[in-house]
């Protein structure tokens, strides 16, 4: 069984670092459209996607085509969230996972066939797969094999690409690092934003349709986005 993890924080407290280029519920129209998009990627990729998140907005979102695994509240961030939920999927998906891809929720370009050109890349059990972002950040983690998912060390936050691969070097395992645009841009800032909407791809997006419609309708600042 392979499975996708998709940590969601509450929508109306989601990305908070473009509060001051959208305004709340725009931001949470946003955090919906890439949560769609990423399920909808890694389902079209043949992986069973899971929802881990704490908050009912965000599960409605995700629709009939994930699972969903309620947050520990005793676990601390999302490194702790995620550590916390990796013993509980086998009771959720009703079998041990043989490989789990971590995907982040804002990935706006993500799409069924980049997910599979990340899974052709992936080396055989065991192995870690990271997809970097520009910042340093770990947009996409892939743990192949039960005794990697049961023991890796998950570190996210700043320089989290870099933390991860020297988990992956603390189980012996010399980490492959892939670089798929459509899975290494996420949208965490206003320049994330403002790059995302300069591709000629975005239009046709659920993404790129919220941004422009909010925009558009004058519920954020302008003059900040080409």
């Amino acid at each position: 069984m392979r499975v996708a993890l998709i940590p969601v924080r509450p929508l109306e407290r989601a990305k908070g670092r473009l509060s001051g280029l959208l305004s709340a519920e725009a931001r949470a129209a946003l955090m919906s459209a890439t949560l769609r998009t990423v399920i909808e990627a890694a389902s079209g990729a043949g992986l069973i996607p899971v929802v881990l998140t704490a908050d009912r907005q965000a599960a409605t979102a995700a629709g009939p085509l994930a699972l969903i695994l309620d947050e520990d509240p005793a676990a601390q961030g999302l490194t702790g969230q995620v550590a916390a939920a990796i013993p509980r999927i086998e009771a959720l998906a009703g079998a041990a996972p043989e490989l789990i891809v971590v995907l982040h929720a804002d990935l706006p370009l993500a799409s069924p066939e980049a997910v599979q050109d990340l899974l052709a890349a992936v080396p055989p059990a065991p192995s870690v797969t990271l997809v970097p972002s520009a910042d340093g950040g770990t947009t996409v983690l892939v743990l192949n094999g039960g005794a990697v998912i049961g023991s890796f060390g998950f570190a996210y936050g700043p320089g989290s690409a870099a933390a991860h691969g020297e988990s992956g070097r603390a189980l012996g395992i010399e980490p492959a690092i892939v670089a798929i645009a459509a899975l290494s841009l996420d949208l965490d800032t206003p320049d994330d934003v403002a790059a995302f909407l300069a591709l000629p791809e975005a239009p046709g997006t659920p993404a790129g349709a919220v941004l422009r419609r909010y925009l558009a309708d004058g519920l954020s600042p302008p003059g900040r986005l080409p």
